[in-house]
């Protein structure tokens, strides 16, 4: 799977960090970023924390978290800036539902898997839409049921993660 023209913002920097220190594998050429393997099967097994630095990006934060949750390690993912104080409650909730523990910290979160994707997401997207999102884009994994409560505002980001999701299925470069 590729992407071209990837971006070069400091929330995609900090994103493509965070993958790698999770196993995740990359090749670049010019503005084509390959993905080279996938998580949880390139996750390498410890008894440590894995600690994970994510910055302040909201989208990076929201997506990383449900899917560092399919994985066995525990994990401390840090926040920066004003992300300490936006709002997650809900998203931990549905993964603590899944099977997650969920531990915040003055940092951020410590989050623990494997969650079961064979029960249904109850997610509450009242705060943000990004907790759908994030959920829509674990179907790359597995076709889980979700359901979604108070999806009442940018519905047309979650159309949106959709349409991408099925599009990598059928297609390898984005």
């Amino acid at each position: 799977m590729s992407v071209r023209n990837f971006p070069k913002a400091q929330d995609s920097i900090d994103l493509l960090n965070l993958l790698k220190e999770i196993g995740i594998n990359f090749y670049q050429n010019g503005d084509e970023l390959r993905i080279l393997n996938s998580f949880p099967e390139c996750e390498v097994k410890t008894d440590d924390v894995v600690e994970l630095f994510a910055g302040e990006g909201g989208t990076t934060i929201r997506f990383v978290l449900p899917l560092l949750s399919l994985g066995n390690n525990e994990y401390h993912v840090k926040f920066s800036g004003r992300m300490l104080e936006r709002p997650m409650d809900e998203l931990y909730q549905t993964l603590s539902t899944l099977g997650a523990q969920i531990t915040k910290t003055s940092e951020g979160v410590k989050v623990k898997g494997p969650i079961d994707l064979k029960l249904t997401a109850f997610i509450d997207c009242d705060k943000s839409s990004q907790f759908a999102s994030a959920f829509e884009l674990l179907k790359m994994k597995s076709d889980h049921h979700i359901e979604y409560h108070n999806l009442n505002h940018s519905l047309k980001y979650v159309e949106m993660t959709r349409d991408l999701v099925d599009y990598f299925r059928e297609q390898k470069t984005y």
